[in-house]
């Protein structure tokens, strides 16, 4: 799910020709990623922005963990620079 903190990623993967499939929900982005997954057989990978799109994939991550899924999920952060500073969805997320 496309977000400013994340804007690099989805760029480079647009330019490398990676498919990308936008979903409306972070939570929703982890499920087709875990879905992907166990029809595959191959990691699965989902990319949110930060903060609140981190922390709204933890219960798509809890499934997919039961499940034994492999899954990677790439997570936006505010800029180094902006650590602790009340940056925009500065959210301690490791």
């Amino acid at each position: 799910m496309n977000g400013g903190h994340i804007a690099p990623i989805y760029d480079a993967c647009l330019e490398a020709g990676v498919r990308i499939v936008d979903v409306r929900h972070e939570d929703a982005a982890v499920h087709m990623a875990h879905a992907y997954s166990r029809l595959s057989e191959r990691t699965g990978v989902a990319c949110v922005t930060a903060g609140p799109g981190v922390t709204n994939t933890v219960t798509a991550l809890a499934t997919a963990h039961a499940a034994g899924s492999p899954l990677l999920l790439l997570g936006g952060k505010a800029p180094v620079k902006q650590f602790d500073l009340g940056a925009l969805q500065d959210v301690d997320q490791v």
